[in-house]
């Protein structure tokens, strides 16, 4: 499944990125999975709790009925890794920003789970509030949208979103 987004999100972007940028590789096909699998057990961990308790690295809240069967994925094979890899939020100055601008309750969390786990799979999971002044809040904490490559929102405008935060990039 990560395999196939990633090949469907390099044709797509992959003009963006670079013909031969490894940003789409095989390290970071297995960072969006280990990622997705981390995510899978605490959803499975927060079952039992009720929908105010959430996960604020995965950005899951409790109440889910989870099946621990999220991913069904083949190991890359070993020759298909990249030495040369850098993640952009490392030394690499980044000049995008992802936003993952979705309805509410659309299972986009795994989307955006899955795009952190190829360009930050370590950082906790940021969303923008649908309100006046759009804070993004990670960890609980309101944080500058340039701290993050990946944001999650409800707010679809996406032209507002641009002309907002292009500055930024």
């Amino acid at each position: 499944m990560v395999q196939k987004l990633t090949a469907i999100f390099q044709d797509r972007f992959g003009y963006f990125f670079g013909e031969n940028s490894s940003l789409l590789g095989s390290e970071s096909q297995m960072n969006a999975i280990q990622r997705l699998e981390e995510m899978d057990k605490a959803v499975a961990s927060l079952s039992s709790q009720p929908a105010s308790v959430i996960d604020k690295k995965f950005g899951v809240h409790g109440g889910h009925r989870s099946n621990s069967n999220l991913l069904e994925v083949k190991p890359l094979a070993a020759n298909e890794g990249d030495p040369d890899f850098k993640h952009m939020a490392g030394d690499v100055k980044k000049s995008f920003h992802v936003f993952a601008a979705t309805p509410p309750h659309t299972a986009s969390t795994v989307l955006t789970n899955w795009i952190m786990g190829i360009f930050e799979p370590e950082e906790y999971y940021s969303f923008m509030v649908n309100t006046k002044g759009r804070p993004v809040l990670q960890n609980g904490v309101e944080i500058p949208i340039s701290k993050t490559i990946v944001t999650k929102t409800h707010y679809l405008d996406l032209l507002a979103l641009y002309k907002r935060f292009r500055k930024e990039f």
